[in-house]
């Protein structure tokens, strides 16, 4: 049976122990400066934790739970083991959120049929029809026609 609960927080009670609430504490303290008690830590985990967190995978002691949000600008990767019905978060990894830059294409060599191909189109760029002419050549000569679309 699929489990369909999205949160951390949807599967019921939660508890962290005290090396990820210090992990926290330290982090807060690197990257903010505010210097927390362990009950303020486990006040914030809990509250990031409980809210927004996706399962991210899952063994048959453990499973991880990650909470990554710009605006909050933290990325929470959370180590949970089941005792009963409590989820007892046991590590946490914690860091600066930062997006990961595109990753640029390399250049594609084109045919001289494609050439000829986008050649006939910024040609024939005029009238109505002419800016989706002058898009198709310009997906042609970059090489974004040749991307293959998973179907969904």
């Amino acid at each position: 049976m699929p489990d369909n609960r999205r949160t951390l927080g949807d599967t019921g009670r939660i508890a962290v122990t005290g090396g990820p609430a210090w992990n926290y504490a330290e982090h807060v303290r690197r990257s903010e400066g505010r210097r927390l008690v362990h009950a303020q830590c486990e006040a914030e985990l809990l509250g990031y934790l409980s809210l927004a967190t996706r399962r991210v995978s899952r063994t048959p002691d453990s499973e991880q739970w990650r909470y990554r949000s710009a605006s909050d600008e933290i990325d929470l990767l959370a180590r949970v083991v089941r005792e009963g019905d409590v989820a007892l978060v046991v590590w946490i990894s914690v860091r600066p959120y930062t997006r990961s830059p595109r990753k640029r294409r390399a250049p594609v060599e084109l045919s001289d049929g494609e050439k000829q191909v986008a050649e006939w189109l910024r040609a024939g760029a005029a009238g109505a029809a002419s800016q989706k002419l002058a898009d198709l050549a310009a997906a042609i000569e970059s090489g974004e026609h040749r991307r293959v679309t998973p179907s969904g």
